[in-house]
């Protein structure tokens, strides 16, 4: 989890993501209050891999939207939601909605 990692590990992943998402310098923040607040939420693992993720679709979702428009977005099977909330954080004038069948604890 997010919110065990030490002080030498957090600055690990604040830098890990000022480097992968330089465009959003509150990010490490965003990321520190929800660790704090919800301590059993947030796991290192999932982070990593949704930020990368978030990498790879929000460019081809900003190249779809810039060349053909782009009203919604739908994360289906979307787990614990992540990926949906960074879309909606980057795209804020497109509908985004995230479906899963599996409630998460």
């Amino acid at each position: 989890m997010v919110a065990a990692l030490g002080a030498e590990a957090r600055r690990a992943l604040d830098a890990y993501l000022a480097y992968a998402l330089p465009h959003w310098p509150e990010m490490p923040r965003i990321v520190e209050h929800v660790a704090q607040h919800h301590p059993k939420s947030l796991r290192l693992k999932e982070l990593f891999e949704t930020v990368e993720c978030f990498r790879i679709v929000g460019r081809f979702l900003h190249e779809r939207k810039r060349l053909h428009g782009l009203d919604s977005i739908a994360d289906l099977a979307c787990g614990h939601g992540l990926l949906g909330v960074l879309l909606a954080y980057r795209f804020q004038d497109v509908s985004v909605e995230c479906v899963d069948l599996e409630p998460r604890q």
